[in-house]
């Protein structure tokens, strides 16, 4: 998902899993990412952004205000 792009979302669907692409919402700011789950349950968004290297991935903790407000079902590129 680069600038300019569209994201079409499924709101309804809050329960991700391994793999999906999300709309989330970390401290108040949304975010678009992949959503993973590695070995140790060590949940994480990471960005697939051409300009991956300068985001770094956000690792969640139990006491993070973070919520999925849905997937990513569909992206227009610009």
């Amino acid at each position: 998902i680069e600038n300019g792009d569209f994201v079409i979302i499924d709101s309804l669907d809050r329960n991700a899993k391994h793999g999906d692409y999300v709309l989330s919402i970390i401290d108040g700011c949304a975010n678009l990412k992949k959503f993973i789950v590695d070995r140790n349950d060590q949940k994480m968004l990471v960005s697939e952004s051409k300009s991956q290297k300068h985001y770094k991935p956000i690792f969640l903790h139990e006491a993070d205000d973070f919520m999925i407000n849905g997937k990513i079902i569909s992206v227009i590129k610009k």
